[in-house]
């Protein structure tokens, strides 16, 4: 098992809080198949699927461990949003994707499919409203074992 790393970033173009007002967050990550006449796998049924289940980690607790991560406890994010510093109104939060290392025992390459969203209330409606990301879609390559990494940079 390891941990894929990622960020969701919220931007209010409007609003005059100091951190955004946030009630819910989704985030969703599968497999996603190469669609070919030759695939063996299909999206309707992904070969691996996990889901944000609320589990959150201090920046503290994150830097102590580097824990290998329970992947009964889905993705896992970060506890506090974070000022991103280069628009007003922009905070980010980082999250972590656990996956299993057995998805590459056949394959050097996998496709993974993520989903986020994000509901808050808008202070200014007094509604809640929900943001959703667009589908982002990105691989993983080239997984080798600590042994090769090792090998790879004597020779270099």
């Amino acid at each position: 098992m390891f941990a894929w790393p990622g960020i969701l970033v919220l931007t209010d173009n409007e609003a005059s809080v100091r951190f955004p007002p946030v009630h819910a967050i989704e985030i969703e990550c599968a497999t996603h198949a190469y669609e070919g006449r030759f695939s063996t796998e299909t999206n309707a049924l992904p070969v691996f699927s996990t889901r944000f289940q609320g589990t959150t980690f201090s920046k503290k607790e994150l830097a102590e461990a580097q824990k290998v991560f329970d992947p009964s406890l889905g993705i896992i994010t970060q506890e506090d949003w974070s000022d991103a510093q280069v628009r007003k109104n922009q905070w980010y939060i980082k999250f972590w994707v656990p996956i299993p290392v057995s998805l590459f025992r056949k394959k050097e390459t996998r496709m993974f499919r993520l989903n986020a969203s994000v509901s808050a209330v808008d202070d200014r409606m007094w509604k809640k409203v929900t943001v959703f990301s667009g589908t982002v879609v990105a691989d993983i390559s080239h997984l080798r074992k600590r042994k090769d990494m090792d090998g790879a940079a004597v020779r270099a």
